[in-house]
This record gives structure tokens, C-alpha cells and sequence, in this order.
């Protein structure tokens, strides 16, 4: 037997299977169960008898008696030896097999409290997390909002000052083009009051010179008029004079007959 499992493990570095330096055990169980896949009734007695003895894995008696009843089917002459050794340990393995049960119970019942715990603790962080989140969002939706309401309220205020300017651009274009047709309907009646200013000064420069020269007109007439009632008068007593002593030189000798005689 011992040549077999020598032979087997040569052929195994001869396949180049992967041996652990630090655990020989292991790496053999690894080739035998290599070799019962294959089918070698060898190999499976070899790996009942590594699980019965927990030696290049863990103890296990149920593995032990699968492998030794797959090596009976397989016709193995020792299966039968195997099996019986194993069930005369059967209250033992038993009332090891029932605390090993309770070992693992309790390990499960451990390790399905602590999966509990640890999805309760997970659904609480979760939940936190997905209550955090929605005070973020709400937060940030609050912060958008206000900053959107503050940012219309700025837009509005924009176009109110944009309006105040539009309509004082607007009142001071109409007063300036009011001032400047004001100025101009101004000038425009100074010109008039000006033209109509110098109007009536040449009308009654016109005027004044019209009455200046009727009045030398009339100066003139009169003293004509007076030269010639000097000179009438003068002729009268010049006449009246010359009647006296010769009625002839007078002005009324003209339409003396008797001087026309002479």
C-alpha cells in the first residue's frame, strides 16, 4: 500500500500538480481527490481515510464513509474493513457528530444574528443615508429655490430700474424737445416782435419824416405866404405911396385908363 501511494505521489510530480511546501498532507489530499474523480478506488479508500482522520483537510466522517462506500462499489477489498471500523465508532462519532450539529447550529445562529445585526445596521445606514440624502436634496432644492427667487427678484428689480431709466430718458427727451420748441416758438416770436419792432420804427420814422417835411412844407408855405403878403403889403402902401404922388407907379396903374395913355 505504502509503494501504491509512493508510486501515486511520483506520478503526481510527474502530472507537475502543485505541491504546498509547507503542508504536504494537503497537497496529497488534493491529488487524491484528483484521482477518485478519475474514478481510482485507491484514491477513494486514501480520502476516506484522510477525512476520517482530518489530515490535509478537515475532519469529516460523513466525506470518510461516502469515500469508503464509493471504493466498495468500486469493488476495493479493504472498503468493507473501513466501513465496519467506522460504524463501531458510530456512538462515538455520533454524540461527536451531535455536538459538532450543535457547534455548527450555534455558529450559524451566531453568524445569522451577526448577518442580522449587519443588514439591520446596513438598513439603518441605508436609511440614514437615504434620510441625509433627501434633507440634502431638500436642502439643495430649498438653496435653488431661494437662490432662483433671489435671482428673479434681482431680474425684476434690473427691469424696474431699466423701466425708471427708460421713462426718465423718455420725460427728459420730452422736456428738452419741449424747452427746445419753446426756445424756438420764442425765438421765433422774438423775430416777429423785432421785425414788427422795426416795422413801426421805420413806419413811424417814415411817419415823423413825412411830418417833419409837411411841417417844413407847411413852414415853407407859410413863409412863402407871409413874403408874399410882405411883399402884397409892401406893394400896397408902396402903391398907396406912389398913388399919392403919381397915381401912374402905382400897381394899380395897370387898369388906369388914364395911365394907359400916357
Amino acid at each position: 500500500m505504502k509503494s501504491l501511494f509512493a508510486s501515486l505521489f511520483v506520478v503526481a510530480l510527474a502530472m507537475n500538480v502543485s505541491l504546498a511546501a509547507d503542508d504536504p498532507m494537503q497537497s496529497l489530499f488534493m491529488f487524491q481527490q484528483q484521482m477518485a474523480q478519475g474514478g481510482n478506488p485507491a484514491a477513494m479508500m486514501k480520502l476516506g481515510e484522510m477525512y476520517e482522520k482530518g489530515e490535509g483537510t478537515k475532519r469529516d466522517l460523513g466525506k470518510a464513509r461516502e469515500m469508503y462506500e464509493k471504493a466498495k462499489a468500486k469493488g476495493h477489498p479493504k472498503a468493507d474493513a473501513a466501513l465496519s471500523k467506522l460504524n463501531k465508532q458510530q456512538p462515538r462519532i455520533t454524540k461527536q457528530a451531535q455536538k459538532d450539529k450543535a457547534t455548527k447550529e450555534r455558529a450559524a445562529k451566531d453568524k445569522a444574528a451577526k448577518e442580522r445585526a449587519a443588514k439591520e445596521r446596513a438598513a439603518q445606514q441605508k436609511a440614514a443615508q437615504q434620510k441625509a440624502a433627501q434633507q440634502r436634496a431638500v436642502q439643495e432644492k430649498a438653496r435653488k429655490d431661494a437662490q432662483a427667487k433671489s435671482l428673479a427678484a434681482e431680474r425684476a428689480k434690473a427691469r424696474a430700474e431699466l423701466e425708471r431709466q427708460k421713462a426718465a430718458h423718455q420725460q427728459a427727451a420730452r422736456e428738452k424737445a419741449a424747452r427746445e420748441k419753446a426756445a424756438k416758438e420764442k425765438a421765433q416770436r422774438d423775430a416777429l416782435a423785432k421785425k414788427q419792432q422795426e416795422e413801426a420804427a421805420r413806419r413811424a420814422a417814415q411817419q415823423r419824416a413825412a411830418q417833419q417835411k409837411a411841417a417844413q412844407q407847411r413852414l415853407a408855405q407859410q413863409k412863402t405866404a407871409q413874403e408874399a403878403a410882405a411883399r402884397k403889403k409892401k406893394e400896397e402902401a408902396d402903391e398907396k405911396k406912389g398913388f399919392k404922388s403919381d397915381p401912374c407907379q402905382g400897381a394899380a396903374a395897370r387898369v388906369m385908363s388914364t395911365c394907359k395913355k400916357k
